[in-house]
């Protein structure tokens, strides 16, 4: 599904109706209907005496709130209405709906002129739709709206934001009022702003409102962005052929393990051998070699001194696991991408990167590349500090796509996949149990046992992203809290695309 900004958006609505005709008035009225639909799905164990607050802004956020509370009323709910302006100073949409919301008696209070009036209303509702303001604002909310986000917020009623929570645009930043929403109703597309790592918390449940909007619209190559969840999976990986052999499913060189570190590569490759790779060999300091040795079963364990040749005859490489920056690291990095295909930079890989375009010089990548930051990481590979990093991650995760050339997979709350060109693919994450130490390098191993079977980095970063976090959610649901541990084998079950049919 495409993911688009709030201007996307917005010239999206205005085409259907300049170039396929479509009345504004037909399109907040399906937008109202199907919000409705999905919110009352929702809430339907609430009893029908249960009262719904509906708060309307000028705009058409406030138009699809007044269709909404207008269905609620019908369909026998308590609606009341609270209007953040008076009624004859809203937008003509909205204005024509507040009407029809009169004439059929249902309650309608302004702010400011019946300020307590609204407060009350807003205090004593068990549920809150909060239409006040849409994912094209500019700058903080203003008064009376920042009051009226905070009274919902002090309120015990559930959330459900038409868009998005109010406040929270392309352009909000930590500390702004914003409305807390239990459920983000977004309408026609998913959009950006909802799934950056900053605000995510806020939105609660998003789920895609879907309207008649012209598929050549809603479905353009011209959109650069797309939102992937689990089905997508079949489409990102084939399934094996029932004659793949260990060097077809590819050849993975693992480079990483220090003192104090070595159970990062065994991750590492513990994944891509998970991840469809045939053979997988870590390549490790002789401090550590028969530490890593002994750690491993089903994979080879080489003195790193071996490597130079052994790039040839891999099909991907993993470099940076646990590996540490100290002595001839960057020349080494340096020599394998040299030498290497394809890989993934990872970690210790990726700070050694930092050092080197600080220093003015350039790594020669390409998009058969992957690089896997965390926000700590893309700050130093940017040169700038993490809180900017941390409210424009999306954006950094790109910069630093097109700065190298490779493809990036931004980690934090959600995942970002950049690619040079400008394409970005959003998966939702908000999954605290992902928190735990070395599940990076099961990202990366996966990564690179994907790209070893003959994947391009970009559907090789997507898919590997994408299970990764299915395996999170998998287990959690299973087991609780996990180790990084349990991730390689549960995301061995998810990419057997096909297998369960076979078996």
């Amino acid at each position: 599904m495409k993911l688009v900004s709030s201007a996307a958006m917005r010239e999206i609505d205005r085409r259907s109706q300049d170039e396929y005709g479509i009345p504004e008035l037909v399109l907040m009225e399906s937008a109202g209907l199907r919000a409705w639909d999905v919110l009352r799905a929702r809430i339907d164990s609430i009893r029908r005496s249960a009262s719904i607050c509906f708060a309307a802004g000028r705009g058409n956020n406030g138009g699809d709130a007044l269709v909404m509370a207008r269905y609620a009323a019908l369909d026998g709910f308590q609606a009341l209405v609270v209007l953040a302006a008076e009624e004859d100073s809203l937008g003509e949409q909205a204005r024509l709906h507040a009407g029809i919301l009169r004439n059929l008696g249902v309650p309608v209070c302004e702010w400011p002129s019946a300020e307590d009036q609204c407060r009350k209303t807003i205090a004593s509702s068990e549920v809150i739709v909060d239409g006040l303001a849409g994912t094209g604002i500019h700058g903080e909310l203003r008064s009376p709206l920042d009051a009226i986000c905070a009274a919902i917020n002090a309120s015990d009623a559930c959330v459900a934001a038409v868009d998005a929570p109010s406040g929270l645009g392309e352009h909000w930043r930590i500390g702004m009022p914003v409305v807390q929403a239990r459920w983000s109703l977004t309408i026609g597309l998913p959009k950006t702003c909802l799934f950056a790592p900053s605000g995510r918390s806020l939105c609660g449940e998003i789920v895609t409102v879907p309207l008649s909007f012209p598929t050549a619209l809603i479905e353009s190559p011209d959109l650069p962005g797309e939102l992937i969840e689990s089905s997508d999976l079949d489409r990102l990986i084939e399934p094996l052929g029932a004659g793949d052999y260990k060097t077809r499913r590819g050849v993975v060189a693992v480079v990483g393990g220090a003192i104090g570190t070595t159970g990062a590569p065994v991750l590492a490759a513990d994944a891509a051998a998970r991840c469809r790779a045939g053979l997988v060999t870590i390549y490790a300091d002789a401090s550590v070699h028969a530490i890593v040795a002994s750690l491993v079963r089903s994979v080879m364990v080489r003195p790193f001194d071996n490597l130079e040749a052994a790039l040839e005859g891999a099909d991907a490489v993993v470099v940076g696991p646990g590996w540490g920056t100290g002595g001839s690291r960057t020349s080494q990095l340096e020599m394998i991408v040299r030498g290497a295909r394809r890989g993934v930079i990872d970690a210790d890989g990726l700070n050694l990167l930092a050092g080197v375009v600080a220093d003015g010089s350039r790594i020669a990548l390409d998009e058969s590349w992957v690089l896997t930051p965390h926000p700590g990481e893309l700050a130093r590979l940017l040169g700038v500090d993490t809180s900017s990093v941390t409210e424009e991650f999306f954006d950094a995760s790109a910069r630093l796509a097109a700065r190298t050339g490779a493809v990036v997979v931004g980690k934090a709350s959600t995942t970002v996949v950049a690619h040079p060109d400008g394409r970005f693919a959003v998966i939702d994450g908000m999954n605290a149990a992902m928190g735990t130490g070395g599940s990076g390098d099961v990202l990366a191993g996966a990564i690179g046992g994907l790209l070893a079977g003959g994947m391009d980095g970009w559907t090789a970063a997507r898919a590997a992203a994408l299970a990764h976090q299915q395996a999170g959610r998998s287990l959690r649901a299973r087991v609780g809290l996990f180790l990084a541990e349990q991730l390689p084998a549960e995301i061995g079950r998810i990419v057997d695309v096909g297998g369960a049919a076979r078996r």
